[in-house]
């Protein structure tokens, strides 16, 4: 039975997130009394950690960010890639225990539709005041439109329900659903170019000529920065690849990536530009040329990332093709 009036349960739904650092704008007097008695007495004295009675330091206090945390007040954005982490709790407002709680979560796009969880059942009984809470997870891996779907059902008091109904349903069963939408948008910007040799002392060579460039510029959409962990090739069957993206580090750790270290971070619509040289794992004689119009697959990309607060993120892209 589903019921549109006041329920004896009340559902909340909170993300789970890190929270960013708060900001506080102060004022900044470069013509106060107390301030150039300071500064002509010691040309460092705004190095110190202490700031001046009543004015704050130049540099730290500029930039409005405060020593404290504030934990986001919505869904907020969620990126195509990363793991949405929510806590639902369904909680006894009644002043009476109430039995067979049950709640089932679900996430909804236009296309799939996914359960994340189902607990509680017919031995699930809270008290006045009593709750259930969960925590539930779900990889993101389609854009637009998203619903988190939650269904509770329960059973009103022993000393209140009435007799059952004769067709078999039970009347004093109560069903209520709360969706919460949310709209996941793309991370990065992947475009890939495939190039092939075509100058004439390339095609001279049956092993340069075989060989295809796979140009890729990836760019950061987000309004925060990103520090790339991981950007990986997935050659198709029948390829081998060679990363021109190492260099040597100088020392006995052998080779790495030139966006390795500093380089990692991505700022807010920063570029990355990496090049990969495919070539056929196996070389035939006498190679059989494609025809016009064929698709060839050259492979997908695996890159992993992480939020400035650590959040991980990974995006595993369609097939390049040649």
């Amino acid at each position: 039975m589903s019921s549109t009036g006041a329920h004896l349960l009340s559902l909340k739904v909170m993300r789970v997130s890190r929270p960013s650092v708060a900001s506080a704008w102060e004022p900044f007097y470069s013509s106060s009394p107390s301030f150039s008695a300071h500064s002509t007495t010691s040309i460092v004295s705004l190095q110190g950690k202490t700031a001046l009675i009543g004015h704050p330091k130049t540099l730290r206090d500029l930039s409005h960010v405060t020593e404290m945390l504030m934990l986001p007040s919505s869904f907020g954005a969620i990126q195509l890639g990363e793991t949405f982490t929510s806590c639902v709790s369904v909680n006894n407002e009644a002043n009476v225990p109430v039995e067979a709680v049950t709640l089932t979560v679900e996430v909804q796009t236009a296309s799939t539709k996914t359960v994340l969880a189902e607990f509680g059942g017919e031995g699930q009984q809270l008290g006045p005041g009593e709750s259930l809470e969960r925590v539930v997870s779900h990889e993101i891996k389609e854009l637009g439109q998203h619903a988190l779907a939650c269904t509770v059902s329960y059973r009103i008091p022993s000393s209140t329900r009435a007799s059952t109904s004769t067709d078999g349903i039970d009347s004093d069963m109560l069903v209520f659903r709360k969706f919460y939408k949310f709209a996941v948008t793309n991370p990065l910007s992947v475009k890939t170019k495939v190039h092939v040799p075509r100058g004439p002392s390339a095609l001279l060579s049956r092993e340069e000529r075989e060989k295809v460039f796979l140009e890729i510029h990836i760019q950061n959409l987000t309004q925060d920065a990103m520090w790339l962990d991981r950007m990986h090739l997935e050659c198709a069957e029948g390829w081998q690849y060679q990363d021109a993206n190492m260099m040597d580090s100088g020392d006995d750790l052998g080779n790495e990536s030139m966006f390795s270290g500093s380089m990692a971070l991505m700022q807010p619509q920063d570029m990355r530009q990496y090049i990969y040289i495919l070539s056929p794992s196996q070389r035939a004689v006498f190679p059989v040329p494609h025809q016009p119009g064929t698709i060839v697959p050259l492979g997908r990309l695996d890159i992993s990332w992480r939020s400035s607060f650590g959040e991980p993120g990974r995006l595993l892209t369609s097939v390049r093709a040649l």
